[in-house]
């Protein structure tokens, strides 16, 4: 009998819970409303990133958030950014392997990691480095190492 109150204690809890995510005002419908913004955010942010590859519908993605406090200069700043890895398709129809890309669906502008910069190629070279400075203060927030 124990057992049985226990357990309808924390069904009524559980409840009560998911209740409080339809209630305006309350700490659960707010976090409620951030998650469903974020999944509006990612899901733009995602077809931003893949439209510059080959194959886009065949786009995998791992590892993608939102940074909502994007700092330094523009085109980041000032607007949540969505941040992550895209793997697309090459010429052969194998994925080429993830990349990070950075993503503003307000701006509708999106970027892909450069491959690495042969010896020489200064424009290469800034390209990614660029990109990598992009990365740390559009998605990392400034806090992380070029």
């Amino acid at each position: 009998m124990r057992h049985l109150v226990l357990g309808l204690a924390g069904v009524a809890a559980a409840l009560s819970v998911a209740a409080c995510e339809k209630i305006p005002g309350t700490k659960a419908y707010a976090s409620a409303q951030q998650a469903a913004a974020d999944q509006k955010l990612i899901a733009e942010g995602q077809r931003i990133a893949a439209r510059d590859l080959r194959d886009p519908p065949a786009a995998q993605f791992r590892e993608v958030f939102v940074q909502r406090n994007p700092v330094g200069a523009a085109p980041w700043a000032g607007a949540p950014v969505v941040c992550g890895e895209v793997n697309g398709k090459n010429a052969y129809g194998a994925y080429a392997g993830f990349v990070r890309f950075i993503a503003s669906p307000s701006k509708g502008l999106g970027e892909l990691e450069p491959p690495p910069a042969t010896e020489g190629d200064t424009q290469a070279f800034n390209d990614a480095l660029l990109f990598r400075i992009s990365w740390v203060f559009g998605c990392l927030g400034g806090k992380g190492k070029v």
